[in-house]
């Protein structure tokens, strides 16, 4: 996607298929990225040289794919600044805390639900709907439109829903929206448990 969009600001949308292998790609490495470490375990071959490579290959995907995300999506990182960052950095600091996790534990726990598994399916679901229905749809309100406004603004105070934009929520704030949930849980689910094994001091 980076000789289509090298400043993450494509001018006009990629070729449908580069989403398309884009969600191969996000599948293949997390079978890959899953299975690396049991495979190891197993030969007998682990060492800490592995485990670093191994972290320090998720960490480059982690820029290379939220970069990926940012163009799926035909964000602009002029003016969609707040998601951008989100998108770039939510995945950096999940990676940071569950490594400091694992140099504390000597462990990498995961929660039920987690950046290595759900998210990166995620991740490849939203590039298989970019594939689908192209880029564009995610600037679309179509989800709160259709969906969620009318399910929430009799409950919503008013209030509320003045602070909202005019034409409603796009489907990229609902997803990166539902994103930072999801970033938010996995750090305070790690952050707690280094907290319960060693106290607060």
């Amino acid at each position: 996607m980076w000789c289509y969009a090298p400043t993450l600001e494509s001018q006009k949308d990629p070729p449908r298929w580069v989403f398309l292998l884009n969600a191969i790609a996000i599948l293949l490495y997390q079978t890959l990225d899953n299975m690396d470490g049991k495979q190891a375990r197993r030969t007998g071959s682990s060492s800490p040289l592995g485990l670093l490579f191994d972290h320090g290959c998720d960490a480059v995907n982690s820029l290379f794919g939220s970069a990926n995300w940012i163009v799926a999506m035909a964000l602009n990182p002029l003016h969609d600044v707040s998601l951008c960052f989100v998108i770039l950095f939510g995945p950096y600091a999940l990676f940071y805390v569950g490594t400091w996790e694992e140099y504390h534990t000597g462990k990498l726990i995961l929660p039920i639900v987690n950046g290595p598994n759900e998210g990166l399916i995620g991740g490849a679901l939203m590039s298989l709907t970019s594939y689908m229905y192209g880029p564009t749809f995610w600037l679309q309100n179509n989800w709160w439109s259709e969906v969620l406004a009318p399910l929430l603004t009799p409950i919503l105070p008013s209030s509320l829903l003045t602070i909202l934009p005019e034409s409603g929520l796009r489907n990229a704030d609902l997803l990166v929206l539902a994103s930072s949930v999801g970033f938010f849980q996995e750090i305070s689910f790690k952050i707690l448990h280094l907290l319960q094994l060693y106290g607060a001091h």
